[in-house]
C-alpha cells in the first residue's frame, strides 16, 4: 500500500511562518551581538589611528565654543527633527570626531559633530548649539544618542549609569575623563537645562526617556571633568537628583555586569539560529520526502 503523503500546502505554509518568525528576531539579535562583538575592535582602532588635531581645526572649535559659551543656546530637539542642517563647520561633520566611553554600561561609541539620524544611528552627536567636546572650563558639551536603533543597543542602558561612574571621551590623541554628577529627567522644550555653567567643565549625555516609546521625556547624564581643578556642581543648578559624592561598585564589576548583559544577548542569538537551522532543514527533508513519494 502506497504510503500518504502528509505534508500538504497547509504545512508548508506553517514551516514558512515558523521560519519568518523566527527571522524577524533573529536579525534583530545577530546586529545587537555583532555591533557588541565589534565595538570594542573599533575603539581600539580608532585609538591607534588618531592624529593631533591641527592648529586651524582647534582655532576654529575653540571659536565656536566660546561664542556658544557666551549666547542662547539654539537647541532643536534631535528625537522630533529629522533632516535638520547642521550649522556647526568647525570641523568635518561626518568624520568620526572621537569616541564616548561609558565603562558601567560597557559602551563605547563613535562621536560625531551634530546629532543628526545619521550621526545618531552609528554612536552620538554633539548637539548643535552645544560646545564640542574639548573640553574647558565653562563649556558643556551635550551628546545626544538615541536609546536603541535598528539591530544596535546603542543607549539602551543609559538608565543604569550612577553617580559617581567614570565617562571618558577619547579626541586627537587627548582623553577627557568625567565623573557623574547628576542625572536628570527633563521635558522636551526644557533646553534652558542644557546651559553652560561657570565655572565647570561639562558633559552632558541625552537621551530618549522612558527607554520604550512612547518617549515623553528626556535624560541627562550631567558629568563633571575629574582630571581637572574644577568647581564642583551644587544641586542647586539641577532639577533632578541630588548632587553627591558616593563611591560606586569598580569599574571591573560593574563592566562585568554589563558584559553578563551582552552575553545573554550573544547567547540568545546562537539559540534563534539553532532553531532557524533545525526548522530550515526539517522543512526541506519533508520537502524533499514530498518530492520522493511522487516519484
Amino acid at each position: 500500500m502506497k504510503k500518504t503523503n502528509k505534508f500538504n500546502s497547509r504545512n508548508k505554509v506553517g514551516y514558512i511562518m515558523m521560519l519568518l518568525g523566527i527571522l524577524i528576531p533573529l536579525i534583530l539579535f545577530t546586529r545587537i551581538s555583532y555591533s557588541y562583538l565589534s565595538q570594542e575592535k573599533k575603539y581600539r582602532a580608532y585609538l591607534e589611528n588618531q592624529d593631533e588635531m591641527g592648529k586651524e581645526d582647534l582655532a576654529k572649535i575653540e571659536k565656536y565654543n566660546e561664542r556658544v559659551s557666551q549666547g542662547e543656546p539654539a537647541i532643536v530637539d534631535p528625537f522630533d527633527v529629522e533632516g535638520f542642517n547642521v550649522k556647526n563647520e568647525a570641523y568635518p561633520q561626518d568624520e568620526i570626531f572621537g569616541y564616548l566611553s561609558i565603562p558601567s554600561i560597557d559602551f563605547k561609541k563613535p562621536i560625531y559633530l551634530g546629532a543628526t539620524y545619521d550621526h545618531m544611528e552609528k554612536g552620538v552627536g554633539q548637539i548643535d548649539g552645544t560646545a564640542i567636546p574639548v573640553g574647558g572650563v565653562g563649556k558643556r558639551s551635550v551628546l545626544a544618542g538615541h536609546r536603541g536603533w535598528y539591530g544596535d543597543a546603542l543607549l539602551y542602558n543609559i538608565g543604569d549609569v550612577e553617580v559617581g561612574d567614570k565617562i571618558t571621551i577619547d579626541e586627537h590623541g587627548n582623553k577627557l575623563t568625567y565623573k557623574v554628577d547628576n542625572i536628570e529627567i527633563i521635558r522636551p522644550s526644557e533646553w534652558e537645562k542644557l546651559k553652560p555653567i561657570d565655572g565647570v567643565d561639562m558633559l552632558t549625555i541625552l537621551s530618549c526617556e522612558p527607554k520604550y516609546p512612547p518617549f515623553t521625556h528626556r535624560i541627562l547624564v550631567n558629568c563633571i571633568r575629574e582630571d581637572e581643578q574644577v568647581t564642583k556642581v551644587s544641586s542647586e543648578n539641577f532639577s533632578g537628583k541630588e548632587s553627591e559624592e558616593k563611591v560606586t561598585e569598580t569599574d571591573g564589576k560593574v563592566n562585568k555586569a554589563a558584559a553578563r548583559t551582552n552575553r545573554l544577548e550573544i547567547f540568545i542569538t546562537l539559540f534563534l539560529w539553532a532553531i532557524f537551522i533545525w526548522v530550515l532543514v526539517s522543512f526541506i527533508k519533508k520537502l524533499k520526502n514530498e518530492r520522493q513519494s511522487g516519484d
